[in-house]
């Protein structure tokens, strides 16, 4: 059996992070690290490693398409 993808959630609703981690990581499939400061995005994707990144796309202070773009550039 293959091991669970790895996957980084940034989104600044805690209460949202929180029930998609629960829900993917319930199939045994998906290992889910959350992130609700957009501000830390970049080194936190870093750090992780993820397989996967879901991103909000409008966050306060940080949107989601500036942190796409300064990820590329890595």
């Amino acid at each position: 059996m293959s091991s669970p993808a790895k996957i980084v959630m940034i989104d600044d609703e805690p209460d949202l992070c929180l029930v998609v981690k629960e829900n993917l990581e319930y199939t045994g499939k998906f290992v889910v690290e959350t992130l609700c400061d957009p501000h830390q995005a970049e080194d936190f994707v870093r750090q992780h490693q993820p397989d996967v990144i879901m991103l909000d796309v409008v966050m306060p202070g940080r949107e989601g398409p500036e942190i796409i773009t300064a990820l590329k550039k890595d």
